[in-house]
């Protein structure tokens, strides 16, 4: 990334300070250090990953909502099926015992004259 010069009237430092665009001064062929403080634009990038970071945040809270909005339709139609499935238990149990304890031989029973 790169820096921005800072205008004179900012920079607290004589030997950082570099004159405005127009000016009459050789400070433009001066290599440019790196300016460390007081650049405009230093917060920039903390604002970017800032921003970077709340957009993830919003990207994986709407994807857990919609997440457990799925999971919420399938506990839903499993809760049913278990209904379901123990309403059949308890019918086939009911015909069990009915079979049971009816006074009809069993069907496998050899008759008493053997």
């Amino acid at each position: 990334m790169a820096h921005r010069p800072v205008p004179l009237d900012r920079c607290r430092n004589p030997s950082e300070r570099v004159p405005k665009a127009g000016s009459l001064s050789l400070a433009h062929n001066a290599p440019r250090r790196r300016m460390r403080h007081h650049t405009p634009n230093a917060t920039l990038p903390k604002t970017m990953d800032e921003n970077t970071r709340l957009t993830r945040l919003e990207e994986k809270t709407a994807f857990l909502d919609q997440h457990v909005t799925e999971q919420d339709k399938v506990i839903l139609r499993q809760s049913e099926e278990i209904d379901r499935l123990k309403r059949e238990i308890a019918a086939l149990a009911a015909r069990l015992e009915e079979l049971q304890s009816a006074d009809a031989p069993p069907a496998d029973q050899r008759p008493p004259h053997y």
